[in-house]
């Protein structure tokens, strides 16, 4: 009997004390995104193109949101041509930008064992963005060389999947407005990713 009590306990007390000590919940979220389909309106004829956009994420979870935090950097030569238009500028622009965003989000779906999670998010941004070039078009062509600071807002919808418990699959679209406040264009700066993957994961 008395080995039978020793076996049931040794069998039995690591499962109560996982009961008393749930697996803590993983706040930390970090990951990466390489690629969008966007189009700027920095450019002149407002091409869907796709582009290397390589961008960084943090977010601290709590409760139902999060707080997210990502920088971009995306260096790219715009097929910049609207083949419809005859007469119109076209020509080959190079763009680099960097944005920096920040903001809330909201976890439509947070429960332990919930491996598919929407989410919405709003938030503040600031952008450098720069567009050079030349184009082809009425009397000598068009030289074109932009800067601007922009400072705005964004919004973005997505979906994430947890393959596994630290680790995390996302595609998400969003949207970006702002003025150019700190740099010579004054002008407003409008700016749609619409389709972005990344990865990430939960390291604490």
């Amino acid at each position: 009997m008395n080995r039978f009590k020793i076996l049931f306990t040794a069998l039995f007390f690591p499962c109560f004390l996982l009961a008393q000590n749930p697996t803590p919940a993983l706040r930390h979220e970090m990951g990466v995104s390489p690629f969008t389909v966007a189009w700027n309106n920095e450019t002149i004829n407002l091409p869907v193109v796709g582009k290397w956009y390589y961008r960084g994420y943090y977010n601290y979870h709590f409760s139902k949101f999060a707080w997210a935090n990502s920088f971009g950097y995306g260096k790219n030569l715009i097929n910049d041509e609207n083949k419809e238009c005859f007469g119109c500028y076209k020509g080959v622009g190079k763009m680099k930008e960097y944005v920096f965003d920040s903001g809330l989000r909201w976890l439509m779906g947070n429960k332990p064992g919930d491996r598919w999670v929407g989410f919405v998010e709003l938030g503040t941004y600031f952008a450098h963005i720069r567009y050079t070039g030349f184009f082809d078009g009425p009397g000598n062509g068009l030289t074109l060389d932009k800067t601007a600071q922009v400072v705005g807002g964004y919004a973005q919808v997505g979906l994430s999947f947890a393959p596994t418990r630290r680790s995390s699959i996302f595609v998400l679209t969003n949207y970006h407005g702002g003025k150019d406040k700190f740099g010579k264009e004054k002008s407003t700066s409008l700016a749609y990713n619409i389709l972005q993957f990344g990865i990430g994961f939960y390291p604490f």
